[in-house]
C-alpha cells in the first residue's frame, strides 16, 4: 500500500510538472495564433505584412532601426484589415523590427538583415500604454 501511495504521488508531481511546461508552450502558441499580423518573407528583399483590425482600432506600422530607434517607414490605418508589400534591399547588413500597433497593444516583429544571420519572424506581444 506504502509503495502505491508513493508511485501516485511521484506520478501526479511528474504529470503536474509536464502540465506546467505544457502550458508555458501553449501560452507562447497563443500569443502567436492571436497575434493580428502575419508577416511572410516572399524574397531576398521582399516581405508581406498582413493585418487584421476587425475592431477598427487606430493601427501603425513601422520598421525601426534596433542601433538607434531610427522609425525607417510609418504607415496608419483603421481599416478592418489591411496590409503591404515591403522591399528593404536598402536595409541590408543591419538589425530592424517591424513593429505593428493597434489600440494599446504592440507587436513586434525581428527583422536581422545581416547576411550570416538566422532569420526567425516570431511575435512578441508588448503592453503598452500610449499618452493620449
Amino acid at each position: 500500500m506504502k509503495t502505491l501511495l508513493q508511485t501516485s504521488s511521484r506520478f501526479a508531481l511528474l504529470a503536474a510538472l509536464i502540465g506546467l511546461g505544457f502550458s508555458h508552450a501553449a501560452q507562447a502558441q497563443v500569443v502567436a495564433a492571436s497575434a493580428p499580423a502575419y508577416v511572410s518573407k516572399v524574397s531576398d528583399n521582399v516581405y508581406v505584412l498582413r493585418i487584421s483590425n476587425p475592431a477598427q482600432q487606430k493601427g501603425q506600422v513601422q520598421i525601426v532601426r534596433l542601433r538607434d530607434g531610427a522609425k525607417l517607414y510609418q504607415r496608419f490605418s483603421a481599416a478592418p484589415s489591411f496590409g503591404m508589400k515591403l522591399n528593404v534591399r536598402d536595409l541590408v547588413g543591419d538589425r530592424y523590427e517591424f513593429v505593428v500597433t493597434l489600440g494599446q497593444k504592440t507587436y513586434r516583429y525581428p527583422l536581422n538583415l545581416a547576411p550570416e544571420a538566422y532569420q526567425p519572424i516570431t511575435p512578441a506581444l508588448v503592453a503598452s500604454a500610449r499618452p493620449k
